[in-house]
C-alpha cells in the first residue's frame, strides 16, 4: 500500500496449481487482434494450491 507517495510498492503474482482434470474456458484477451488464452475455472469456496 502506498499512502501519500510514502513507502515501497510491491507486485504479487499468484500461481495456482490445477489438480486433476480441471475445466478450462477460452478468454478473449484483445478486441483488436482476437488473441485468446485458456484459463482454468476455480469455484467460490473451492480448495486450491499453489505458490
Amino acid at each position: 500500500m502506498d499512502l501519500l507517495g510514502l513507502g515501497s510498492k510491491g507486485h504479487i503474482d499468484f500461481i495456482l496449481d490445477p489438480q486433476g482434470q480441471r475445466k478450462q474456458i477460452e478468454v478473449k484477451l484483445d478486441d483488436n487482434n482476437n488473441k485468446r488464452s485458456l484459463q482454468y475455472i476455480y469455484y467460490d469456496g473451492e480448495d486450491v494450491g499453489g505458490s
